[in-house]
């Protein structure tokens, strides 16, 4: 089974699937993006803003690539980010720079990815506070951005994935779980058991 989580940074996507990955068979998969991020001596989110647009361009399609062949090796999991997540960094950090022939094929091939996931959690933005880990940019404005580009793009192509609520950590992932175990039987068996 593949469930992925679309949201942007810093909505608990991480750390809700960390919760729910010991009740569940299915494994963990991280986002790409910090791998791809350390490959290419980039020490943080926000040190796009001092790059050109060609290597913004090129740090990007370099996540979304590799998101691709994450899923293409990884057909079973609890996936922290799917391509939609990767084609909005695209568009927020290199918009400017990608063709209408590029950005037409990637609409394309997110559409194809999300469509081959089993299970889709969305992870709005809530107000929440959001540590600063080093790493994410953590501007309200440039999240809420994403977050609406999200909701446009779904709307667009009528995927409707559950909402997760807004609530605490654990309850979270115990609402992923009843999700997956009202969708998913094996042998007539919930495929995954909380601890209780």
């Amino acid at each position: 089974m593949r469930i992925g989580c679309i949201g942007t940074g810093g909505t608990g996507k991480t750390t809700t699937l960390r919760l729910l990955e010991p009740y569940t068979e299915f494994p963990y998969q991280p986002g790409v993006m910090r791998g791809v991020f350390k490959e290419q001596n980039v020490p943080a989110e926000a040190n796009q803003h001092k790059m050109s647009a060609i290597d913004r361009w090129r740090l990007q399609k370099a996540g979304f690539d590799k998101k691709i062949a994450q899923d293409d090796a990884n057909p079973v999991g609890l996936f922290d980010r799917t391509l939609l997540d990767h084609m909005i960094y695209c568009m927020i950090w290199a918009w400017e720079r990608i063709t209408d022939n590029t950005c037409k094929s990637m609409l394309l091939l997110t559409r194809e990815n999300l469509e081959a996931y089993d299970l889709l959690f969305y992870f709005p933005l809530y107000d929440w506070d959001v540590p600063d880990d080093g790493m994410r940019e953590n501007r309200y404005a440039s999240r809420l951005a994403w977050d609406l580009m999200a909701r446009s793009f779904l709307a667009d192509v009528k995927i409707g994935p559950i909402i997760m609520p807004n609530d605490t950590p654990q309850a979270r992932a115990e609402f992923m779980l009843g999700e997956i175990q009202k969708r998913i039987r094996v042998g007539g068996a919930p495929v995954a058991q909380a601890a209780r």
